[in-house]
């Protein structure tokens, strides 16, 4: 099925945090043509176009083919032995809200400078607020480590005398000065470091990247399709820089699969102006029929190895799980006709019309189910409530293709691994992982996307693609599986996905062919600006 798409508003939060934000367009801009001129303009329907040209205006393709002509004045790109390509969309993308991936830890200097700049800016700002007392606090902790060491009841090796100490409290007191006072401030820092009091963000800019188990989801209730993951998402975070750097200007942000029945999901842009990228800011929720929503989270757990507490509220097993969804929707049902609703795992009312939104297709819904049992198992409860659905992981798929093909069902297959890594190597679901799963899916004619979920770089889309490639799917096939195919998941085939007249220009120009080895991406256009630009080097 489909997915919905939202032309509404984004929120007021995204609103004014765009107002804060340089508008980005260094070229492409409104008005402006773009041509670029290639050997070669991979469609992504399976077409490839030979010494081609492509024609931008106004963030439309208004000309694709091997004898355009450039307008007067428009700015022509040549990539000599390179080509063209439709923007990679990932519909399943894990994009967290703090660095999920492991970085060179910063310069400390530099990074404490930043939460300074971040700390001072926000406490200017708050004319009416709280007053800082927790930065003013921290600030002087940290220029005097000499009461911070009488704290803990010791002096640092070789400095019985404390000279040490009051010398390296001189050297930070002159270095936090500059950011006291404003002299020092960063201009820019205000773009992607927030108050580490009262901002979201990181609380410290020391902190190392999340735990690869971490949950991001509201942990009140299994039953959350109310919430939104977007107002979870910075979209100024660091991934979006990875992601748009490998090529990919479309993302499904999904939801965490700490829950049962998780939250909606939202398609974004992974570059442009802020107040540009949000495509869909409510989209498919997501289920989850598997071992996650057993374990995932923080302080509420099942009751293993100890007594049974308040915080003991999730199920326990599969049979607990498929007892939350079903409740869910029969709760829903009732509430719909003012029925009462009673018993335990009521879900929120709150959710009571997400659900039933569900239930007449108005919402989308998406079940991540790995093992062939789980799938068969939301297959059933699909028919039981008169739903449709979109397969995410699909780890078996290749056990069951002629349930999937009798369904009509659409998957979301990835990543491609034969052997899992953390976390969904704890989820005992990946065994019988195999590497042409993804082979057998497209010869099966079930529609199909690729994701790389959480992975990047060496393992992202691309790497993806190339990993269908390489057990047997046809080139042209593996480029379908992360443009045009994501796209017509996503609901979004009228817009995006393909290189063709009237369709929004998300491209990328690679330095040779599409998903090889040796090639990069060169040049980035998301809705005909130019959002990534490396021809330099």
């Amino acid at each position: 099925m489909n997915s919905h798409t939202d032309t509404s508003e984004p929120r007021a939060i995204l609103l004014c945090a765009a107002l804060l934000v340089l508008t980005f367009a260094p070229a492409g801009v409104r008005g402006e043509v773009l041509v670029i001129q290639s050997s070669a303009v991979h469609v992504g329907d399976g077409r490839v176009l030979t010494n081609a040209s492509v024609v931008v205006q106004d963030g439309r393709i208004t000309a694709v083919g091997p004898n355009v002509a450039a307008p007067p004045g428009a700015t022509v790109i040549e990539l000599d032995g390179g080509s063209v390509s439709p923007g990679l969309i990932d519909a399943n993308a894990v994009v967290e809200t703090v660095d999920l991936l492991p970085t060179p830890p910063p310069d400390p200097r530099r990074a404490f400078g930043e939460w300074i700049t971040a700390a001072v800016r926000r406490r200017r700002s708050h004319s009416h607020g709280a007053p800082h007392a927790d930065v003013d606090d921290r600030l002087a902790r940290w220029t005097d480590p000499r009461a911070a060491a009488a704290e803990r009841g010791y002096l640092p090796h070789g400095s019985a005398d404390g000279s040490a100490i009051d010398s390296e409290a001189a050297e930070r007191a002159r270095f936090i000065a500059t950011f006291v006072d404003g002299s020092g401030i960063d201009p820019d820092a205000e773009d992607h470091v927030l108050c580490p009091v009262c901002g979201g963000g990181a609380a410290s800019p020391f902190e190392a990247g999340v735990r690869p188990y971490y949950s991001w989801a509201e942990q009140s209730a299994e039953v959350i399709p109310h919430t939104d993951v977007l107002d979870a998402v910075d979209l100024r975070g660091p991934d979006f820089d990875r992601l748009l750097h490998a090529g990919v200007t479309t993302v499904f942000l999904s939801p965490d699969p700490a829950s049962v029945i998780g939250s909606a999901g939202a398609i974004v842009h992974t570059g442009g102006p802020l107040h540009e990228r949000v495509v869909s800011h409510k989209d498919a929720v997501k289920a989850v029929i598997g071992s996650e929503p057993s374990w995932r989270g923080g302080n509420n757990r099942p009751p293993w190895f100890s007594n049974v507490t308040i915080f003991s509220r999730r199920p326990n097993n599969r049979m607990g799980l498929t007892w939350v969804f079903r409740k869910a929707f029969h709760d829903a049902d009732r509430d719909a006709r003012d029925m009462p609703v009673y018993g335990a795992d009521v879900p929120p009312q709150e959710a009571m019309q997400a659900l039933q939104d569900i239930r007449s297709g108005v919402t989308p819904l998406r079940i991540q189910a790995r093992m062939v049992h789980d799938i068969t198992t939301a297959c059933r409860m699909a028919d039981e409530f008169g739903i449709t659905f979109t397969l995410e992981e699909a780890t078996d798929a290749y056990k069951c293709v002629e349930l999937l093909k009798s369904r009509g069902l659409s998957v979301i297959y990835g990543p491609i691994y034969e052997e899992a890594d953390a976390p969904r190597a704890w989820t005992g679901e990946t065994a019988d992982a195999r590497l042409h799963t993804i082979r057998t899916l497209v010869e099966a004619g079930i529609p199909t996307a690729l994701s790389a979920q959480d992975r990047r770089d060496e393992d992202g889309l691309a790497r993806q693609a190339m990993m269908a490639m390489r057990f047997g799917v046809p080139p042209q096939e593996a480029l379908k599986l992360v443009t045009s195919a994501p796209a017509k998941i996503l609901g979004l085939a009228d817009r995006l996905g393909t290189v063709e007249v009237g369709k929004q220009a998300d491209l990328v120009l690679w330095s040779g062919a599409p998903l090889e080895a040796t090639s990069k991406p060169v040049v980035v256009i998301v809705n005909g600006r130019i959002v990534l630009d490396r021809r330099s080097g």
